[in-house]
């Protein structure tokens, strides 16, 4: 059991997107797995630890974020994740730190897992179908977001959302739907 430690700042990672801490992009079958930590080691490192950009067919179990900048794991443009027997730990009172976040991605698992936040535990964005969450403990946070959609009156899909077996403890919110305000003339 390891741990792998975000560098103290951006500034001192050499990377393509100093923003990005770690990041896979048009991946086919990617696993992240086994009993190690990553550590993102805060607000240096904004906005995601972990960014996944149209991978397919991923899977990520059994291992642990802890102190995530902003979001622990992005899920943008995916197809096919599924993620078992994760532990998502960050401070209550951290600013905006989702665990999961869900971005134009379809056919997605999230089971079997523990979250902690100071914002979203789940959150689902627009674009986004077909996704399971099962047996999940959440909290303290502001539990399991949709949202926030419809912004500037746009036209936004989310379908086949199923949430099951979660309990909230020390949550703001348990299951929600954020929408913008339309003005309609």
């Amino acid at each position: 059991m390891g741990e792998i430690l975000a560098p103290i700042t951006p500034k001192t990672w050499d990377g393509i997107d100093p923003t990005l801490w770690i990041s896979f992009s048009n991946v086919y079958g990617l696993s992240i797995r086994g009993s190690g930590t990553f550590n993102g080691r805060g607000s240096g490192w904004w906005n995601q630890a972990i960014k996944l950009l149209s991978c397919n067919k991923t899977s990520v179990r059994d291992v642990k974020f802890v102190d995530s900048p902003q979001t622990h794991l992005l899920a943008f443009g995916c197809n096919g994740v599924c993620v078992n027997n994760v532990s998502i730990r960050s401070p209550g009172d951290s600013p905006n730190t989702d665990g999961i976040h869900l971005q134009s991605t379809q056919h997605v698992r999230i089971r079997n897992s523990n979250f902690s936040a100071g914002d979203d535990c789940i959150s689902i964005g627009d674009h986004t179908s077909d996704i399971v969450i099962d047996n999940i403990n959440c909290g303290p946070g502001h539990g399991i977001s949709i949202g926030s959609l419809g912004k500037d009156g746009s036209y936004v899909e989310v379908e086949d959302i199923h949430v099951s077996n979660v309990s909230f403890e020390g949550t703001t919110n348990g299951a929600r739907i954020k929408t913008w305000q339309v003005c309609i003339q």
